[in-house]
């Protein structure tokens, strides 16, 4: 009777044995669904973090340039993160061939087409058709952090006509009258002028005789930049004392 016991008492035993060692087995039997959650969590931290760290350097860079017509909260308005994104991360293909410390405003090659830049606004598409900053915007930004200098673009073998290559790749559209004047700038500096009288392609406006017409009104109200000719000529010409 007692090695009965004995028996019974060691079977009970290798039961409880086998029952709570099965439960500490459960965390090795986690599906893969759950495991791929798991090892998603720290790339999903990481994002976050990349993400707040992109909307902090964007508010940075404008503070620190003195960009101050923009709010902060403009970084964070809808499609903005993808654009500080392309401008900080990859810049994909964009360079600051030229700049004016006085005026502001640069010249920015992209990988296509050349772009008229400053703290005010841009001559893209995007930036006409959003009225937010685009990258090219938090290109520049980033780009004055390290070098704010004077910079002119160079090239060879310009024309006899033409005294330097400031305005080469830019495209103007001439209103009001007096325009003659205005044509013998832009060719003496390699600008080139609009072949329609669409705003498309156009990098800005040009008003000869600084008259605010119905035309100019227009193009102020399609993000297109306007200029009279006192202040074209400043753009990349004056310089720094």
């Amino acid at each position: 009777m007692g090695g009965l016991l004995i028996i019974i008492g060691v079977v009970v035993v290798m039961i409880v044995l086998l029952y709570f060692g099965s439960k500490s087995d459960v965390p090795d039997e986690i599906s893969t669904q759950e495991l791929a959650n798991q090892e998603s969590k720290p790339d999903q931290n990481n994002r976050s973090a990349e993400i707040e760290w992109l909307y902090d350097e964007a508010e940075m860079l404008f503070e620190d340039n003195g960009w101050d017509e923009w709010d902060k909260s403009v970084h964070h308005a809808s499609g903005q993160r993808s654009r500080i994104e392309r401008a900080l991360k990859y810049s994909e293909g964009l360079s600051v061939v030229q700049y004016n410390p006085v005026s502001e405003y640069a010249k920015i090659r992209s990988k296509h087409n050349y772009y008229l830049v400053s703290k005010h606004g841009c001559s893209c598409p995007d930036f006409r058709e959003r009225a937010l900053p685009c990258k090219h915007m938090y290109f520049l930004a980033n780009d004055l952090i390290s070098n704010d200098k004077t910079r002119y673009d160079e090239h060879d073998n310009l024309p006899s006509f033409c005294e330097d290559a400031i305005l080469y790749g830019l495209r103007f559209m001439i209103m009001g009258r007096g325009q003659e004047e205005v044509k013998k700038y832009i060719n003496s500096h390699f600008g080139s002028f609009a072949a329609s009288s669409s705003f498309q392609g156009v990098t800005a406006i040009v008003v000869a005789d600084g008259k605010e017409t119905a035309r100019v009104a227009e193009a102020k109200s399609k993000n297109v930049m306007t200029f009279s000719f006192e202040e074209f000529k400043k753009l990349f010409t004056e310089e720094a004392e």
